[in-house]
């Protein structure tokens, strides 16, 4: 094979029946004064993220005679990664029940195919995480940055004041050389919302409730004094549209 001979201790390498040795890409070793009729054979230990590549690998075994013989091998590496984008979802500052809201991610990646379409939908879950399914990167994709909005979609319940906060998620993708990709990823939300950048806030719409008393008598004033200023008792059931009750409730009393 063409090449030049490398140089110092990398340019000599001496095996036995059974020995290991290392080639890079481009690389070639060539075993010299091996006795005629020499039966070899060539093995390639497996390399994470590394396939070896069928059309390029031949004579890797054989029996030596007239002419030189090159055993070749071709690899192609591979890797495969992927980033779950989340976010947060509260109402009124508590936990709402599950699949309530909605959630939209979009592509927001300069130059993508898919630059500016939704991906995918998804609702929240028990917990209020909102978590999109893994968006899968090859090997062509490490070395880039991916960028990406999470939004709320208003599927117009009464009653809710819906967040349009749209918080932007970048993922970054490296490669860390085994055939696995590495992906940071990292949120910002330009309102101010919330430090963590990935928060959508919901409010119900506020309402007055008023609860009033009368009594129908024209004149108390010749009765008792207790009777005159007679106190009555009340009971209030308070609950959200979905049935949890409410609590802490203040209101102002006039008279």
């Amino acid at each position: 094979p063409d090449g030049n001979p490398l140089g110092g201790d990398e340019g000599t390498i001496t095996v036995s029946d059974g020995s290991t040795f290392s080639l890079g890409a481009g690389q070639h070793v060539t075993f010299e004064d091996l006795p005629y009729g020499t039966v070899f054979e060539v093995t390639e230990e497996p390399k994470a993220g590394w396939t070896q590549d069928s059309e390029g690998t031949s004579g890797t075994s054989g029996t030596l005679t007239d002419e030189p013989a090159t055993a070749a091998f071709a690899n192609t590496y591979a890797a495969t990664g992927s980033a779950t984008l989340e976010a947060v979802k509260t109402l009124d500052g508590q936990v709402p029940e599950e699949g309530r809201f909605s959630f939209g991610l979009r592509d927001a990646t300069e130059g993508s195919a898919t630059y500016g379409q939704v991906l995918q939908t998804v609702e929240n879950d028990a917990s209020g995480l909102v978590a999109f399914s893994p968006v899968s990167y090859s090997t062509a994709d490490a070395g880039s940055t991916f960028t990406y909005q999470i939004f709320e979609i208003d599927t117009g319940e009464d009653g809710i004041r819906y967040d349009e906060t749209i918080v932007t998620a970048t993922v970054k993708v490296t490669d860390n050389g085994d055939g696995t990709l590495a992906t940071e990823i990292a949120y910002s939300d330009p309102a101010g919302h919330d430090p963590t950048g990935n928060t959508f806030a919901n409010r119900m719409e506020r309402v007055e409730l008023t609860v009033s008393k009368t009594v129908t008598n024209d004149d108390l004033s010749n009765l008792a004094e207790s009777t005159q200023n007679a106190m009555f008792e009340f009971t209030i059931s308070l609950r959200d549209s979905a049935g949890a009750p409410l609590t802490d409730v203040a209101g102002t009393a006039y008279g």
